[in-house]
């Protein structure tokens, strides 16, 4: 069998059992692209606003506080020097829209996705291994006790401790991988479900073999080109 047979195979069984141990209900509201990949990896509607933008850590705990509020998809688009993609202001906080190309294409989506926000099963994340997040912070986040939710941050960071976090030994700054590499450190159906943390091995076992595309280039390696 080809290898590249195997790699979709791999792929369609982890979107089944995904769909499986996925909670029914969730929305994931995220820092970065941490959030889109629970969506696209999982072959699921994106219905948050927060997909292919990233929020600067000096704005996030402001913009998920209030982003129930009437005037939070309210937003003046930005020049920024040197900026490749659209940047906008809202009342709560500046929005980089990474992965897009145009200001209309970026407000659109936005608002599209807002507007399919479950409220009451949403689920925040958060990374607190980008170095402009702060004590307060963190002290911010223990305060607010989100029991759907997930903090994430590398050795070193801190030894107080964090609301629902999760440590992260080889912790990365782009958060399409950073989804990767958390998912090798929590259940992340566990997680989003109610906010659980916790790492069985039989769930570390079907990550590896079956969700995490690490492996599968380690196995493709290993076991496949040699």
């Amino acid at each position: 069998m080809e290898a590249t047979s195997i790699k979709e195979i791999r792929h369609l069984w982890g979107v089944k059992i995904a769909k499986k141990l996925l909670p029914r209900k969730f929305c994931v509201v995220s820092d970065d692209c941490w959030g889109g990949q629970v969506y696209r990896q999982h072959g699921l509607p994106y219905n948050t606003p927060t997909v292919g933008l990233y929020v600067h850590p000096m704005d996030y705990i402001n913009f998920f506080t209030n982003l129930h509020k009437s005037d939070a998809c309210d937003m003046t688009f930005i020049q920024v020097e040197g900026s490749h993609f659209p940047i906008a202001q809202t009342p709560y906080a500046k929005l980089f829209f990474v992965h897009y190309n145009s200001e209309q294409a970026a407000k659109d989506a936005f608002l599209r996705r807002y507007k399919r926000i479950d409220w009451d099963n949403l689920f925040i994340k958060i990374d607190f291994g980008k170095k402009e997040y702060t004590q307060e912070h963190i002290d911010q986040w223990n305060k607010l006790k989100i029991s759907r939710s997930l903090a994430l941050y590398p050795l070193g960071k801190t030894e107080a401790p964090i609301w629902n976090s999760v440590r992260i030994r080889r912790w990365l700054l782009d958060g399409a991988e950073q989804f990767d590499n958390t998912r090798r450190y929590v259940n992340i159906f566990k997680n989003l479900q109610d906010g659980t943390i916790e790492c069985k091995f039989d769930y570390r076992l079907l990550n590896f073999l079956i969700l995490d595309p690490a492996a599968w280039r380690w196995l493709r390696k290993t076991f496949i080109a040699s």
